[in-house]
């Protein structure tokens, strides 16, 4: 991503690009890394778009093969199957997939796992490809079953210790900023790339840098903007489907997919990790001098609210374990930030409409002392609950019932966000004589009895404690 260079508008930036010096205005200041990216990216109608779901080709960090789900035979397998493993593609094509697997129990559990009822894998299996230890994941995609084998690297870690650590890491946070700053340094203990960012998108898809873990003598992206274009449509789109992308050496040739008579095939990649990189992204990243690159997008709600983005000077393998913790990491930090955020949203309203209730009810003391023209106390339970009904809809869960037509919530919703302001699980109202209970209140003698013990210590509901 190329950052808004020198950029240090406040929150409410305008949307739109970054000014650069081929824009005009004066020199502007840039990072050393960012200075090298190109002013404006290529309109989105440069690029193949096809392409980036359907390239053709893989990586060179582990071999693709595509077999028929039903018959479990091969019809395509990348070309680097000869380069990695030393098997010839025209040698396992159109062969059952299990067979490319050296020892017997191997091929067992692969033809177990690939069943009609069959909706999680149980990735990764641990198989010998050419004599290798190898990885293999599996997923099926539109009507084709996929297989990605990469070999197990001495940069493999160990995977229960590392999740454990993530885990415990990202649990203690009490704030999202400080969720933020730890969540790029785990991911950056865990990978050892140079530098991690955590991009945070606004809703025109501008972003900004909120927070990043470096090495020593690395560059600072944080805080710095960048445009909207830097990620196009088509190209975020992609990240709702397969939210993890990795390149491990940019300079690396990639490799065609090949199908029977040398022919090849069209195959959706949408959710292979191998799947090879767009060369407008590589141009991009060689601008940045990068030579290896990790990604994990962040979407909440079905929206992409930000994305970790991981850069290395050199090339980086990064094991298949080490990108499934980071991926349980990003889910993690997702589920935290949704529970902080909820918790904040809460908060406020709760604040808000305890202060609307307070002065509501102030302005109507004189009205609840005026003797035979006092209100009721079941009459001043519904006043209270109708500023619930009209204020707070947006804090009530998207519950089945919960929300009339009007759009406020109903009358029991209501009661139950009226509870949670003052922390209660009953209430009860006496007025005259009369007694209004909420939620699973006492019955009336007991209620009578502590109006009578305690009414005359209770404080009074003022404008200045709205948690009243």
């Amino acid at each position: 991503m190329r950052p808004g260079a020198g950029d240090s508008r406040p929150q409410d930036w305008p949307a739109g690009p970054a000014r650069t010096a081929a824009q005009g205005g004066g020199p502007v200041p840039v990072r050393d890394l960012a200075s090298a990216i190109r002013n404006q990216p290529p309109a989105e109608h440069d690029y193949d778009w096809d392409a980036l779901h359907m390239p053709g080709a893989v990586q060179s960090y582990g071999v693709l093969v595509v077999a028929d789900p039903q018959s479990r035979r091969i019809e395509a397998v990348s070309e680097n199957l000869a380069s990695l493993f030393g098997i010839a593609p025209e040698q396992v094509l159109d062969r059952p997939f299990a067979s490319l697997f050296a020892h017997e129990h191997e091929r067992r559990e692969a033809e177990a796992a690939i069943r009609p009822e069959t909706i999680l894998f149980p990735n990764p299996m641990r198989v010998t490809l050419g004599g290798t230890p190898c990885h293999a994941v599996y997923h099926t995609h539109a009507g084709k079953l996929l297989i990605e084998i990469e070999p197990i690297g001495a940069e493999a870690g160990d995977y229960d210790a590392m999740s454990s650590s993530a885990t415990q890491a990202l649990f203690e946070p009490t704030s999202v900023e400080e969720l933020c700053r730890r969540a790029v340094d785990v991911v950056r203990q865990t990978t050892g790339f140079d530098r991690v960012l955590l991009y945070r998108f606004d809703p025109r898809f501008n972003g900004q840098v909120i927070a990043e873990s470096k090495r020593e003598g690395v560059d600072s992206f944080l805080g710095l903007f960048f445009p909207s274009g830097d990620i196009p449509a088509r190209q975020r789109e992609m990240y709702l489907t397969n939210f993890t992308r990795y390149l491990p050496e940019l300079g690396a040739a990639s490799h065609r997919m090949v199908g029977a008579g040398g022919r090849a095939p069209q195959i959706d990649m949408s959710y292979a990790n191998l799947r090879s990189i767009m060369p407008c992204h590589i141009g991009y990243l060689q601008a940045m001098g990068v030579q290896a690159s990790m990604s994990f997008s962040i979407n909440v709600d079905g929206k992409l609210w930000g994305l970790f983005a991981c850069h290395h000077h050199a090339p980086r393998p990064v094991s298949y374990d080490r990108r499934v913790v980071c991926e349980q990491s990003a889910m993690m930090f997702i589920f935290k930030l949704v529970r902080m955020s909820s918790s904040a949203a809460r908060l406020r309203g709760g604040l808000s409409v305890g202060a609307s209730l307070a002065r509501r009810i102030a302005a109507a003391r004189a009205d609840f002392a005026a003797g035979p023209e006092a209100e009721s106390a079941a009459a001043m339970v519904q006043r209270a609950l109708a500023v619930v009904q009209e204020e707070v809809c947006w804090l009530v869960p998207p519950e089945e019932g919960a929300r009339q037509a009007s759009g406020s919530v109903t009358p029991s919703a209501a009661q139950r966000i009226l509870l949670d302001l003052v922390e209660a699980d009953s209430a009860a109202v006496v007025r005259g004589g009369q007694i209004h209970r909420i939620g699973d209140a006492p019955g009336e003698m007991t209620i009578y009895a502590i109006a009578s013990l305690f009414g005359r210590e209770l404080p009074d509901i003022r404008l200045e404690q709205p948690r009243a």
